[in-house]
């Protein structure tokens, strides 16, 4: 009340005080600014294989409704974004196979095409679909454990009756896709990632695109 006055010691404080208050209303600004829905950032994971087509397809698509939200992109194998998003480091993520943890929250957005990749001149080469068993004697190349393709790789090969020879495992699937091409194996890989290798695709079945959150 109006009786309050500061001491000595008050008034030597005062400035510091208001310095900090000062930059505490900046900062509450700035924190703001970041999570308004439409000038904010978001922290966006995706698997590599929907780099090319699928992401910039929904990033193009939303800014046309929020054309002022920024976003920061991450891709990385599937068990890396999971433990992102439990952290906070992200906001959401493309992912396949759908998560077993009940932390998460998860809606399906699509469904690829998964193909066995395989190069000119295969035996299976001139085939538009084949059954996974049919491969089971064949050197594979595919990605790192950890990543969801790699599960659902080693998934599909054992409900087919086979434990998948894996000859390469890499983290990249243009580098996968390139061992391919020059003979050293096939590939279990979705439709389309083989655009750009010289690689022959058949059809094996489907796999789910699932968009990924964290429920706190």
């Amino acid at each position: 009340g109006r009786t309050v006055r500061l001491t000595r010691h008050g008034r030597q404080l005062l400035p510091h005080v208001e310095r900090a208050l000062l930059a505490l209303s900046d900062g509450l600004d700035e924190l703001a600014q970041e999570l308004h829905p439409d000038t904010g950032r978001i922290a966006f994971a995706f698997l590599h294989s929907l780099g090319a087509k699928v992401v910039p397809v929904i990033l193009r698509d939303f800014r046309r409704r929020r054309p002022g939200v920024r976003f920061t992109l991450v891709h990385h194998a599937n068990d890396a974004m999971l433990e992102q998003l439990r952290a906070g480091t992200v906001d959401l993520c493309l992912t396949s196979p759908v998560p077993d943890d009940e932390a998460f929250r998860w809606r399906q957005l699509d469904v690829q095409r998964l193909c066995l990749m395989v190069p000119h001149g295969h035996r299976l080469a001139a085939r538009k679909r084949v059954r996974l068993a049919e491969a089971a004697d064949e050197d594979f190349i595919g990605l790192e454990h950890g990543y969801g393709l790699r599960r659902l790789t080693d998934e599909w090969c054992r409900q087919a009756g086979f434990t998948p020879r894996l000859a390469f495992e890499g983290e990249e699937i243009d580098t996968v896709l390139g061992l391919v091409a020059i003979g050293l194996g096939v590939a279990l890989m979705p439709k389309g990632s083989g655009r750009h290798h010289e690689v022959v695709v058949a059809q094996v079945g489907s796999l789910a695109v699932n968009s990924t959150q964290f429920r706190p």
